[in-house]
């Protein structure tokens, strides 16, 4: 039994802390380059997980309240704003986000965030996803190249980073 419960465990904690969103040239991807990731919880039940998600989601997610809403004990979408990055030149850079959560018997399938990015700098509007905004010189700072290949390091990391945390904090949070 108790083999069986640190496998358990183990397996829960190896999918919390391994599953990660990655930003390709075509928006966010789970690491397996799907459009959502799933956390196990074997010994939750649905209704358990959606309470869990739906109160953790105010306790762990920052920036501003989220205004989030559910139709049903099956999904939740939260809509977020923070005012948080701030890298090379780019000023006032706010990122709007959704995200999405289905919950299942045991299981959260979350999917890839949607984000925005808007904000001005030096009086120049900062382009929408995926590029990162312009410098006070008015140039842009696009995380891929239109041939998909990566320019932007710093800044991408950056806003994985972010992501990342908030959903780890998130499915952490949950016991």
């Amino acid at each position: 039994m108790k083999k069986l419960f640190l496998i358990v465990f183990t397996f829960v904690i190896y999918s919390v802390t391994c599953a990660q969103f990655v930003i390709t040239p075509n928006g966010y991807k789970s690491e397996k380059g799907e459009d959502y990731i799933v956390y196990e919880f074997p010994a939750k039940a649905k209704v358990e997980l959606f309470k869990a998600v739906s109160t953790n989601i105010l306790k762990t997610m920052s920036g501003s309240l989220p205004a989030y809403y559910s139709n049903s004990e099956d999904f939740i979408v939260m809509t977020n704003v923070v005012r948080k990055f701030v890298n090379k030149g780019i000023c006032a850079l706010t990122v709007e986000y959704i995200l999405r959560f289905a919950i299942e018997e045991g299981r959260v399938l979350v999917y890839a965030p949607e984000v925005n990015f808007h904000g001005t700098a030096n009086g120049a509007e900062i382009l929408l996803f995926p590029c990162a905004g312009k410098n006070w010189a008015g140039r842009h700072f696009y995380i891929y190249s239109k041939e998909g290949k990566l320019q932007e390091k710093e800044i991408k990391d950056q806003i994985e980073a972010y992501f990342n945390k908030e959903m780890t904090d998130l499915i952490g949070s949950i016991k």
